[in-house]
């Protein structure tokens, strides 16, 4: 039986472990990697650092492991080019998949009553809060941008190239998850 896990970057610290999950069918991982911005990776508390997040990558990709990363954009310390970076670092690293999801303040978090404090919440439509609505105003960019950024990002790393090689490769199974991924950005 196939299966995935959901893991802290750091879990290429144990080589061992990696491959017991590889020996054991685990196939893919998903992994928060936030950003690639230090300034929001400090502001998330990771205790990581951008070089730590390439060295996994690596080390996943060795055992032969697919990984998904998934990223929170929009950070106070967020702006559209920091945005961009950790973009092109995701293509770059050619992650297998991705998740681009804009931060989202949630009930009753620190970040929530800070941003409310501030009078930056833009809406109470619950309907809205599942991270691909900018429910908060950002304070390096405009919702506007957020937004429009966010849906860029899934654009470029879903793009008709990125899911081709992937099928030249002979990796049907990503380049499949890649385009429904294309698809649904599209919608």
């Amino acid at each position: 039986m196939e299966w995935s896990a959901q893991v802290r970057a750091e879990v290429t610290d144990d080589i061992e472990l990696i491959a017991l999950m590889r020996e054991n069918n685990c196939f893919n991982v998903y992994i928060g990697f936030e950003s690639f911005n230090p300034e929001t990776l400090a502001l998330y508390n990771k205790r990581i650092e951008v070089d730590r997040i390439r060295r996994s990558m690596d080390i996943l990709h060795r055992h032969r492991s697919k990984v998904h990363g998934m990223f929170v954009l929009g950070s106070d310390a967020d702006d559209a080019e920091s945005v961009r970076t950790t973009v092109h670092l995701a293509k770059k690293l050619d992650r297998d998949t991705t998740q681009f999801m804009i931060l989202t303040p949630m009930p009753g978090t620190a970040m929530t009553q800070d941003l409310e404090g501030e009078g930056r919440i833009r809406t109470r439509d619950w309907n809205l809060f599942d991270g691909h609505y900018v429910t908060y105003v950002p304070r390096r960019l405009t919702p506007y941008e957020l937004q429009r950024e966010t849906l860029r990002a899934f654009r470029k790393f879903y793009s008709l190239p990125r899911i081709a090689a992937r099928a030249i490769r002979g990796d049907k199974w990503t380049a499949l998850l890649r385009y429904g991924a294309r698809r649904y950005v599209r919608r």
